[in-house]
């Protein structure tokens, strides 16, 4: 919980909630083209052009959720599974 000062001089609390979703996410990569399909409850199939060369298929992959969801792109982070088709991403609504 954060305490804010107020200008007359009292403290107001302020609570603040991050609400955090985890994704299972399976990857289709150098993909013609870029999409995210909704499969079950919490399981997306992201197809991107990226190949999986130097984390550039991970940042494709954060880039479609993270517009997907209308959200930043600092809010999606990949939790596990760096080097695998399927991942944990967790999401910071």
């Amino acid at each position: 919980m954060k305490k804010e000062k107020l200008q007359n001089g009292s403290d107001r609390s302020k609570t603040v909630i991050n609400k955090f979703v985890k994704i299972q996410v399976n990857i289709k990569v150098k993909s013609q083209k870029e999409l995210v399909e909704k499969i079950k409850e919490n399981t997306f199939l992201v197809a991107v052009k990226e190949p999986p060369v130097g984390g550039k298929a991970n940042a494709g992959v954060i880039k479609a959720l993270a517009r997907y969801f209308k959200i930043p792109q600092a809010r999606v982070r990949i939790v596990s599974g760096h080097k695998s088709k399927q991942k944990i991403v967790e999401i910071n609504l």
